[in-house]
């Protein structure tokens, strides 16, 4: 028969149900309120073909008018009873995704909409049985059916979680959907309107946003970086499900990043630290060298992998992702996450394991910014406390005729402290070059244009606090050489040379020429030169000066053992160690100048001097013989910590103050945090106090003169 929409009979079966379709509408338009008005009534434009129910262009339409329906229960659409026909049309027209699922099996009739919804299933969905097609879930869509058909009550549900398997794998999707009864003819519940939308990518964002809030939250308890780590690795296991997610990062002195912190699930095998990324194969090394995202499903058919496949299973590896962290073309970090059975890693679990592995570097970043702003505060207020009580030094170490002659040397000399202070502050208080602070003591009297002053001499380090010492003695020298030496007249001329001797050694040749003189001892008063050569030389260098006087000038030769931290050492001279007992004291300071000051102080007060020492290891060395009375200890030793020292004289019941440059002493172990301790530049009647209220006797009065 023809569907013209014309020719049909209505003594057939078909005819009657058009005639009554037909019928219908026109009772309807009669009875509603647009009864009379043309306009409207040629806006509706009624078609009269009985199939009309399946017009339109869409894609499902044209499925359904071409599907054999042969053999279908449902029988040829012409047969199709008014309420499907009806229900169906509104589905195909409507812009939402919309289906029906009809008669005692609840098989499948759906729109354009509707059609991505089950993924590969389609098109075969189409007039299947809603149990055949949604296996994976109809555990939790049967009961709703049920109830619906059973009660005739129309069911929404918001956000459900359906496990869909689409595409190979169970995925974890959310959907808010309805179910409303379509009664037939005979007024029971033929089949099932259903309408709704995946909300799976509002509910993960929800919770993205709830986990990252959370991780926030936590990362307060956070100490340091190791903790961070922790929390973060641990959270997001637990967020995504995981068996084991860890940190990698390149440590000093590699190029391989390194498992620094791990998580597991119980029951899981860590990957520890033994397992380099190279052995993941080149495949995924490329990638992560490269900044880009490891997604891995299922290890078994990841064909890239070739031979690396069985490092994957080794470690228990059904499916992986990583996300690297990028700096300069480097990938320094990486965040990696391992699950034991294959499983479909989502855009989401990527953005929040990136976000993840981006919040807890730059915590630990803004963490590290902040330790060392804090370690700058204090070694700021370190070096300018040990800047004063080295000033403090020089200020009782000099001599002078008269208060003008006084105030002049005390400048020039704090001056030559100030050059030098700038000097390692632009080298960020690193080791110095010798010939750098000897070139800039001499830099008024080096003239391109002669050769007055030559320097020669290969490279030598000197540590920051053993260069404040060289600078004053280079200036104490150049100064004499100005005012009475080879820089005080034309034609004179100053030869520097110093050599980093096979004994272990510094050598340094200071020499002057002054043509058509003889120079003599009463040429070079050279005062607090005088006395700082010969006390830090000797007494604190265990070194050796000579000056000799030659007919047209005089040499300084100067021989200093290398025995400071950063620089060629020899085994510490042999120390006179005097027998405990009679009020000895230990004086552990690594900067001469002020083991100078203290010596004095402490001979001053009538006690006497067990050691004066530089280092840890000589402090360790000389308590191997004997011990003293009272230990003075310097808390920091050119960056290295005295607290051995201190404990080994608080186990022996060595009674011991701290000195230190630092407002406060931190990760002292309980049995030093008691200790006494005085803050550079140490006050005399401060420190005879101390010394007196731990039971030694000083002789050091507290009465200030008016």
């Amino acid at each position: 028969m023809k569907w013209d929409g014309k020719n049909f009979s209505s003594r057939t079966k078909l005819g009657k149900a058009a005639f009554g379709y037909y019928r219908s509408v026109v009772i309807y338009l009669r009875r509603s309120k647009f009864e009379g008005n043309p306009t409207v009534l040629r806006r509706q434009s009624l078609p009269l073909n009985p199939m009309s129910f399946l017009n339109g262009e869409g894609e499902m339409a044209k499925r359904i008018r071409q599907h054999d329906w042969t053999g279908h229960p449902f029988g040829s659409p012409e047969l199709w009873p008014q309420s499907l026909r009806s229900a169906l049309s509104i589905c195909l027209h409507s812009s939402f995704p919309t289906a029906i699922y009809w008669g005692p099996e609840l098989r499948l009739l759906y729109n354009d909409a509707w059609a991505p919804i089950p993924g590969p299933r389609h098109p075969a969905a189409l007039g299947a049985p809603a149990q055949d097609v949604w296996s994976d879930i109809w555990h939790v869509i049967e009961p709703q059916f049920s109830r619906l058909i059973a009660t005739g009550e129309g069911i929404f549900v918001e956000d459900q979680m359906l496990p869909m398997r689409r595409f190979g794998a169970t995925e974890e999707t959310y959907w808010s959907y309805s179910f409303t009864a379509i009664r037939g003819e005979d007024g029971a519940i033929a089949g099932v309107f259903n309408s709704g939308h995946e909300t799976t990518r509002n509910v993960l964002s929800r919770r993205q946003i709830a986990f990252m809030l959370e991780l926030s939250e936590a990362f307060r308890s956070a100490s340091d970086a190791k903790s961070a780590r922790q929390i973060a690795i641990a959270m997001l296991g637990r967020h995504l499900g995981a068996d084991r997610v860890g940190f990698r990062e390149v440590e000093a002195g590699s190029h391989d990043p390194a498992v620094v912190e791990e998580w597991t699930a119980p029951g899981v095998t860590p990957v520890g630290k033994g397992a380099p990324i190279s052995k993941l194969g080149e495949w995924a090394h490329t990638q992560l060298n490269a900044g880009n995202v490891l997604r891995i499903d299922d290890v078994t058919n990841q064909p890239k992998l070739a031979d690396a496949r069985k490092a994957f299973e080794t470690l228990d590896i059904g499916a992986a992702m990583a996300v690297p962290w990028m700096d300069q073309g480097r990938a320094l970090a990486i965040i990696y996450i391992h699950s034991r059975r294959a499983r479909v890693w989502t855009d989401f679990d990527v953005s929040t394991a990136e976000q993840v592995l981006d919040r807890t570097l730059s915590w630990i970043e803004r963490e590290r910014s902040a330790e060392r702003e804090r370690t700058i505060m204090r070694e700021i207020d370190h070096r300018a406390r040990n800047l004063l009580a080295v000033i403090r030094s020089v200020v009782k170490l000099t001599n002078a005729d008269d208060v003008a002659a006084l105030r002049e040397k005390i400048g020039d000399r704090v001056t030559a402290l100030a050059r030098t202070h700038d000097l390692l502050a632009s080298e960020r208080w690193q080791p110095i070059e010798l010939e750098t602070l000897i070139r800039d003591e001499l830099a008024p009297y080096i003239d391109a244009a002669d050769d007055r002053v030559v320097t020669t001499g290969p490279s030598f380090k000197l540590q920051p606090e053993r260069a404040q010492t060289f600078a004053l003695l280079l200036h104490e020298l150049t100064t004499n050489a100005a005012k009475y030496g080879a820089l005080s007249q034309k034609g004179g001329m100053l030869d520097v040379r110093w050599s980093d001797g096979t004994q272990g050694v510094l050598e340094i040749y200071w020499t002057e020429h002054l043509p058509g003189k003889i120079a003599t001892p009463e040429d070079h008063k050279i005062g607090f030169g005088t006395i700082l050569l010969r006390r830090v030389v000797e007494d604190q260098l265990h070194g050796n000066i000579r000056r000799t006087f030659k007919s047209n000038g005089l040499q300084y030769h100067l021989i200093i053992p290398q025995k400071m931290s950063g620089e060629r050492a020899l085994a510490a001279p042999a120390l006179n160690i005097k027998p405990s007992g009679s009020n000895h004291v230990l004086l552990v300071e690594d900067d001469p100048l002020l083991r100078i000051d203290m010596e004095d102080m402490v001979i001053g007060m009538g006690l006497n001097v067990f050691a004066a020492v530089p280092s840890v290891g000589d402090a360790l060395a000389v308590l191997e013989s004997a011990l003293p009375d009272l230990a003075i200890l310097d808390a920091n030793l050119g960056g290295e910590s005295s607290i051995p020292v201190a404990e080994l004289l608080v186990s022996r019941g060595v009674p011991t103050i701290f000195s230190t440059g630092y407002t406060r002493l931190t990760d002292l172990p309980d049995a030093l945090a008691s200790l006494p301790r005085l803050h550079k530049p140490i006050d005399p009647e401060a420190l005879a106090k101390t010394i007196s209220d731990l039971g030694l006797s000083v002789s050091y009065s507290t009465t200030k003169s008016p």
